[in-house]
């Protein structure tokens, strides 16, 4: 009897190559700019990874971008940022925070207002773009914008000039921001990159236990066929035994493998002696392994994007929670200034560099620019030595009044009397400055 062995091989995922296109003149990610797609499946489809990038990027955006003393750049903030056309400051913040999660980039387009100024920001996500050829001086001048890249037709190509503030355009411009690694000129090194597989396995992993539910927990097959005889077909071709058998087995593998590939076979026959016949049987591997597999994959996950517990995540240790508080706190100030801070300053980088070509806005207040943001493991922390030096820091500091009567209540637990007890009130506010005209975005 001749034995066939089928297998279920899953293709690795790696970071793929970047290549010029010569068609559309676009530096691609992967084949046909894919990557960006790609990776938002793989996030999308591994438990881990999704609620590490949502915890990371609802963190980065706290509670927004601080108002300062500068009333022209909050006037700016509070009603110039723009996601799908609609005004929301929160919402653009977000925006920004989850592609950086996601993909180690953000970017948005930048309206010019007359007398070269900038006028509004409308958020773009980071998976419709991609970057042009870089010119002699290794800067790119341009990008390329398509809603969907693997449907070129239906979204075609269109092009959008690099952030240039002393080119006086008046047409939109891209602001595009990423974090640079050692090997990549265009595009960013995603912070789970070396995890890749794992989140790969972890939503193979997933698929295969929605197959036993659905196959009723079913452990495997054996197909016993009698063996094919060679014919000859009406075009007078001889059809080999071995041809039949190869084919057989293409179509099983095609139907049957995978992780939610079918598990019932249905044959016709007109003789029962000649039928094939099914046997059940178990193929011997422990239930616990595949758990086995999901603890690996969520090990190596948590690694990849350098989180010290899962608990931080919303993920859960097996622990009581109410006995770690020392070690959950240490563990929640660690992660945040290790991975969320360096975040929250990447983002204010480029909010800066386009915030100081507003109108009315100089370097004072972009330096008093900052995010709120609340940790909640930081609660209580006024009790002690090093949270009272904290908040002697915090009110020190150059930030707006209402920055740190937001963080002293927020972070520290300090009522609302006590922080206004506490911080002196800030010099009168300048002058308020006339909103610019301005232009449409390109879709």
């Amino acid at each position: 009897m001749k034995l066939t062995s089928i297998e279920l091989k899953l293709a690795a995922v790696d970071v793929p190559r970047i290549a010029l296109n010569r068609s559309t003149k676009a530096v691609e990610w992967g084949k046909a700019h894919t990557f960006p797609a790609k990776l938002l499946e793989l996030v999308r489809n591994s438990p881990t990874q999704s609620s590490i990038s949502a915890t990371r990027a609802r963190l980065v955006a706290g509670e927004g971008l601080t108002d300062t003393r500068n009333t022209a750049l909050t006037a700016f903030v509070n009603a110039k940022l723009f996601v799908n056309g609609k005004p929301s400051k929160t919402r653009f913040l977000s925006a920004l925070a989850q592609d950086y999660s996601v993909f180690g980039g953000y970017a948005f387009q930048v309206i010019p207002a007359r007398g070269g100024t900038v006028a509004e920001l409308h958020y773009q996500r980071f998976s419709t773009v991609a970057s042009g050829e870089m010119d002699a001086e290794e800067v790119v001048p341009n990008y390329y914008l398509c809603r969907d890249w693997k449907d070129r037709r239906k979204y075609p190509v269109q092009e959008i000039a690099a952030f240039d503030p002393d080119a006086g355009a008046a047409e939109p411009q891209l602001y595009y921001y990423f974090n640079a690694a050692a090997d990549q000129d265009y595009y960013p090194q995603p912070t789970y990159a070396a995890a890749l597989n794992y989140l790969q396995t972890e939503a193979e992993l997933g698929k295969y236990h929605v197959g036993n539910v659905s196959s009723r927990f079913s452990a495997g097959t054996i197909l016993s066929l009698p063996a094919p005889q060679a014919y000859t077909d009406t075009d007078g071709n001889v059809v080999s035994a071995e041809y039949q058998q190869r084919r057989f087995n293409e179509a099983l593998k095609e139907n049957f493998t995978g992780p939610d590939g079918d598990r019932i076979l249905t044959l016709f026959g007109e003789d029962p002696e000649k039928l094939a016949k099914l046997q059940p049987f178990t193929d011997g591997t422990p239930s616990d392994l595949f758990s086995t597999y999901a603890s690996l994959c969520r090990e190596q996950i948590l690694a990849a994007n350098r989180v010290p517990s899962p608990a931080i995540v919303g993920l859960s240790t097996g622990a009581s929670l109410g006995g770690e508080a020392n070690t959950l706190r240490a563990a929640f100030s660690l992660y945040y200034s290790s991975v969320c801070r360096p975040d929250q300053l990447d983002l204010l980088a480029g909010l800066k560099d386009v915030f100081a070509h507003v109108a009315g806005v100089d370097q004072a207040a972009l330096d008093e620019l900052d995010i709120t943001t609340t940790l909640p493991a930081e609660q209580g922390l006024t009790a002690t030595p090093q949270g009272q030096a904290q908040i002697d820091a915090l009110i020190a500091s150059t930030l707006p009044r209402i920055n740190k009567l937001a963080r002293l209540t927020q972070m520290y637990g300090l009522s609302a009397a006590d922080a206004e007890a506490l911080v002196p009130a800030d010099p009168a506010p300048d002058a308020a400055t006339p909103a610019p005209q301005t232009t449409t975005p390109v879709a």
